[in-house]
Formats: structure tokens, sequence, C-alpha cells
């Protein structure tokens, strides 16, 4: 019998750009290819970008779009970027379900992350009609998920409705047609519990970064330096996707407009699309608390733009709010921070302190308090040697918490995919 090693790895919000969700998905794809298996990411959203060809690869790992021009209609703006996403990506689950069916034969198992119900249905219901094993990675609590958007009263009322429907749809039946699930963090599998699903078929499965090189965190001097540029006043990065209701930018304004009143100064730049709402909610803020002079609101960058801005913060901030969404889901942006060996001023949430330790790894803060960010700012800058250390210390956790192929393994030994003898 021949070996079936071709694991398709689907997901809704791919670019050959690049992007938090992208990243996410290549980095399981080279640890499935670490451990001997082929790869193929089938994007489920339409293509967002009008250079991007239909098949290629993204950093070592191949794609390819389920339709033959990508998208349903040419355009990428208006009522056609509209189509393209709601009824595309409709399409796109009957697509990949045909090719499910017609590469049975090949395909050891399917691996998805994406959140749309209707999508993890049609891909289900498939993989159960071919006698293909599905593996869903649920990342973000979907009910959470809309409670806590920048958007208008109303718009949120009506988004809310919509939301618990898909959220009924979602958890009583497709969330049961996938033969394994995969959490982002303790918190969801616990909740999934709640919910009656068994736990021999769930396993914790974190944001993951693959590690090329070095696979084990004694081979990390981490008390090595970083050359960043040298600028006059101290930076302190954000990058992410922007919403004052899930990140704490208020509380932060605050402690700045504090600091830089008096004879101290620091820079906060901020990198990352959202809604037209949370762009203009952001900026309004930025404007009404009177810090424009010191907060800078990029907008989107390239990455190699953002990897720069990164690389010369003093501090690279993730102040997730003490709300449910951030409750139950882990940041897949810390993970960025760590590569670049970087001290984060980091949320004291309980999904937090599991795996970082104050002023040994990372700066921990009420994310609400200005007093605790303001005094942590003025600790930073007055104690730049040590952030280094800080940084190198957070680098460990990739290679303890983080690794992808440690990781993937995992999962597959505890749901019986492995290879014989890996």
């Amino acid at each position: 019998m021949s070996i079936k090693k071709l694991v398709l790895l689907t997901g809704i919000g791919f670019s050959s750009k690049g992007n938090a969700s992208t990243n996410l998905t290549v980095n399981i794809g080279k640890a499935y290819e670490s451990l001997g298996y082929d790869t193929l990411i089938i994007p489920q959203n339409p293509s967002y970008i009008p250079e991007e060809k239909r098949s290629g690869s993204y950093d070592g790992i191949k794609y390819e779009y389920p339709l033959q021009n990508k998208n349903l209609f040419s355009g990428y703006r208006g009522i056609k970027s509209s189509l393209n996403y709601r009824l595309g990506i409709l399409v796109n689950s009957f697509v990949t379900a045909k090719k499910i069916w017609c590469d049975r034969h090949i395909i050891s198992h399917i691996f998805s992350q994406t959140l749309r119900p209707s999508n993890i249905f049609i891909i289900g219901l498939a993989c159960r009609i071919s006698g293909v094993k599905f593996i869903y990675h649920i990342v973000e609590e979907p009910w959470t998920l809309q409670q806590y958007s920048d958007k208008g009263s109303w718009k949120l009322v009506l988004k809310s409705f919509e939301s618990f429907l898909a959220c009924i749809f979602l958890y009583s039946i497709c969330l049961r047609l996938p033969n394994y699930i995969a959490c982002i963090s303790d918190e969801l599998s616990v909740l999934l519990l709640k919910f009656g699903f068994n736990k021999d078929k769930l396993q914790y499965l974190p944001s993951v970064q693959f590690n090329e090189t070095i696979n084990n965190a004694n081979h990390i001097d981490n008390q090595q330096s970083i050359s960043v540029p040298e600028y006059s006043v101290p930076r302190i990065v954000y990058s992410g996707q922007i919403s004052q209701a899930k990140e704490s930018f208020i509380a932060v304004f605050d402690a700045l407009k504090m600091i830089n009143s008096s004879d101290k100064k620091i820079e906060f730049h901020i990198y990352g699309g959202g809604s037209s709402e949370s762009i203009k909610s952001l900026n309004r803020a930025i404007k009404t608390k009177g810090v424009t002079d010191y907060v800078i609101y990029h907008g989107f960058v390239d990455r190699q733009e953002l990897v720069e801005a990164q690389n010369s913060a003093m501090l690279c901030l993730l102040l997730k709010r003490d709300i449910p969404f951030n409750r139950y889901n882990f940041p897949t942006k810390l993970l960025d921070y760590l590569v670049a060996r970087k001290a984060v001023l980091l949320s004291d949430l309980p999904l937090h302190k599991r795996l970082f330790t104050h002023k040994v790894d990372s700066i921990m803060v009420d994310p609400e308090s200005a007093a605790e960010i303001e005094n942590a700012l003025l600790w930073a800058i007055n104690n730049v040697g040590t952030l280094n250390e800080l940084g190198g210390n957070a680098a460990v956790k990739l290679y303890e918490e983080f690794d992808a192929t440690k990781n993937v393994k995992r999962v597959l030994d505890k749901f019986g995919l492995s290879f014989k003898g890996l």
C-alpha cells in the first residue's frame, strides 16, 4: 500500500505578500515537510493582489488557488470585490471539496484554519465522504470575535445577531465534522470541553514558528545583542490589526502624554490595517488625546519596513485588553517580536502569565492602567541593557513553547497520523 503523504492546508486570509495568517499556515507547512509530508496551501479566500499568480510558492511552501482565474470576477474594488469575497469563498469551498474527492487516494489529511462555518461544513462533508481525515485548527473564539469590534452601535447589534446564528451552526454542526480539533490556547480547549467535545479529539497547538537551524533552546545565546539604528528619541512599536476594542491604545496614549510632558521623550509608532471604522477611531483618538507630536500611525506597510521598525524599537507592545476575546485567543503577532529578540510590553492576562514572567522575559502591566504603563516605560528608558536580556530570554520561548515541528508532531502523534518511526 502506498503511503499517503499529501497534506492540504486550507484557510482564509492567505496572501503571497505575507501576513499573520499566511505566516502561521506556512510555518505549519514547513513543519509538516520537515516530518516527511508534502504540502499544498489551498486558499479559501479570493486573491487580494492583481499581480498574484494563481499558483506559486510563498517562503518555500506551494500554494494554488481553487479557481483557474483566482477569483470569480475580475476587479478588486466595489461590488466585484464584495462578490469575490462573499460568494467566492463559498465557490472555493466546493472546488476544494471536489479536489479532496479526486485526490483522496494520495491525501493523508486536511489541516484547516478557516473560521467560516460554511467552509468548515463543506470541507468537513467532503472529508467524511472521501474517507480523508480532517484536523481543524481553531485560532479564534468566533462569538467573542464580533463582540469587541469598532463598529457603530447598530452595526454591532446586527453583526452580533448574525454571529449568534453562525455560532449555533458552528458549534452544533460544523465543528462536529472534523475528526480532530487543535486549539490555539488551553482556554479554547476548556471551552470546547464545556460544549461536550471529546477530550481525546482535542489537542493544544499554539501559534508556531518553524526554526530551521536552531532546534534547541540550549543553543541560543540569550545575551546576544541586537544591532539597531540609533534614534535621538526612544521608539516603541505596535504592529498588527488596528482595534481599539481589543488593544489598549488609550491607556498608552495617556501614559505617553505624562512622560512627554516631563524631561523624558518617547515616540509610539503604530503599524497595521483594519476596518475603516477602526482606522477612523484610532486617528480620532490620537487627535483627541493631543498626542499627534509623538504618536505616528503608518498604516499597512511592506514586510521589510515592518521588520526594520520592530528592530529599531526600544520595546514592542502587545497590550491586549482584558476582554473575553483576548482571554481565549493567543496573539500570533507576539512570535514576530520574539523572532526579532525584542523585549515586549505585555498585558498581564492569565494566558500570557502562564508562558511569560515579568522582568525575566517580558514586562507585564495591567493594560488598562496608564500609571503602570508609564512606570514600565520609564523603567525601560533607564534599563536599556536589561531590555536586551529580556528580549534574549523571550526568544528562548520560540524553541521551548512555539517550535512548529515539535508542536505539529505532538498533534500528529496524539491523533495517530504520524509516519511510523517519526
